[in-house]
């Protein structure tokens, strides 16, 4: 049979799979499909039971997925779904991300897989607060405001052991679809957003989860915050030039934090209570932090320079974005780098050419409390990437 999801043109064939059809539902929620007569053109994505497991297949995979499980299938099948959303929508951008909203806007968790972002924001939902993502999040065209899927929160399993006994007790009373690794938690509308609804961003909150230690929540810099959103886009456009400026709108419009934790229940409640109505006007707090090097001149003592030493300098064609003290260098091919304030600074000194001494001495006169065996191998690094990276090269003339 073929299901058409509202909204998504794509279609989904699925073969020997009707025992999927309710965790599915439950699974999406409020994203709505409805069951299609066969199409002339071939269904997008396509799962099908063959030979005692289930087989996902799609544009978006090198070869199909397998899974052995009901649940695993339906994840599979979702991710997919998503990707396919991404793809029909590919004017927003679109973040592997959790994200929930607290004082009428959203905070994000744009954290890779397995830092507990999904924990987290199911704890947060128990708290109370709404929960709009847990995976996937698009932005409307504008980029101002986040737009929920629907798409019930997934949790691994066992539970953490800093989970405490109230959120246990929330997981077992919500709990939905499930097998021995993950369990989906089905929310009433008052804890999850509905398929379609929006909030505007407010916060992006970069996790960093430890074995010891209280909850503390301090200022991220937007160039770390940046680098972050790059990685967690997923847009299928990629990260252009455009891409990159959007992503920058992004992070200008909201505080940006970092989020140190070991006790999810210590964590919840420190975001709760920091993000609420009684903390305003917190979106106004942190929208721009000094990075450690602000401030710092890095230049080339005239004469430094040996002349039969090999100098760089930037290739051209590398287009160049700031973010406070960090840069982001996009190439030609749409391939994104990023430099750090210290970086950023080596990079402007090859505007003209430089040779691999005269860097690693403007950086040791820089930084004169640093170990200068350190700072020469920092530099070397660097000036290998770059060169790897075709970012810079040798200039004419070299030796």
């Amino acid at each position: 049979m073929q299901i058409v999801l509202d909204g998504l043109t794509a279609r989904i064939c699925l073969s020997g799979c009707d025992a999927l059809l309710a965790p599915l539902a439950a699974i999406l929620g409020s994203w709505r499909f409805r069951a299609a007569e066969p199409a002339d053109a071939a269904p997008v994505i396509s799962l099908r039971w063959k030979a005692g497991r289930y087989q996902i297949a799609s544009p978006w995979l090198d070869e199909p997925v397998v899974e052995r499980t009901d649940t695993g299938a339906v994840f599979s099948l979702v991710a997919e779904i998503a990707c396919a959303f991404a793809a029909q929508n590919a004017e927003s951008l679109c973040f592997h991300c959790a994200a929930v909203e607290s004082d009428g806007h959203l905070l994000l968790f744009p954290n890779s897989e397995n830092a507990g972002k999904s924990t987290l924001a199911a704890r947060l939902a128990a708290n109370g607060l709404r929960l709009f993502a847990d995976d996937v999040l698009p932005l409307s065209r504008d980029g101002r405001e986040g737009v929920s899927l629907g798409i019930a929160p997934r949790l691994r399993l066992p539970l953490p052991a800093c989970a405490g006994i109230q959120f246990r007790a929330f997981v077992d009373t919500h709990r939905g679809p499930c097998d021995d690794e993950f369990v989906y938690l089905t929310l009433p509308a008052a804890r999850m957003a509905q398929h379609g609804q929006a909030a505007p961003l407010g916060a992006t909150v970069l996790l960093d989860r430890r074995g010891s230690g209280p909850a503390s929540l301090t200022p991220l810099s937007r160039g770390r915050a940046l680098r972050q959103l790059i990685i967690q886009n997923f847009a299928p456009r990629g990260t252009s030039v455009a891409t990159l400026e959007q992503l920058r709108g992004v992070i200008e419009r909201t505080a940006c934090f970092a989020l140190t934790y070991s006790d999810l229940d210590a964590a919840a409640e420190l975001l709760a209570d920091r993000f609420s109505a009684a903390h305003a006007p917190w979106r106004r707090t942190f929208t721009r932090t000094d990075s450690t090097a602000h401030g710092i001149s890095i230049q080339v003592v005239p004469g430094s320079n040996r002349t039969r030493a090999i100098r760089f300098a930037q290739t051209p064609g590398v287009t160049v974005r700031a973010m406070d003290d960090d840069l982001f260098l996009v190439k030609p091919d749409e391939a994104v780098f990023h430099l750090n304030a210290i970086a950023a600074g080596l990079w402007r000194l090859l505007e003209r050419p430089t040779t691999l001494d005269a860097a690693t001495d403007a950086l040791c006169r820089a930084f004169p409390d640093t170990n200068a065996d350190r700072i020469t191998r920092d530099v070397q690094g660097l000036f290998a990437a770059l060169t790897e990276e075709g970012l810079i090269r040798m200039t004419a003339g070299s030796r």
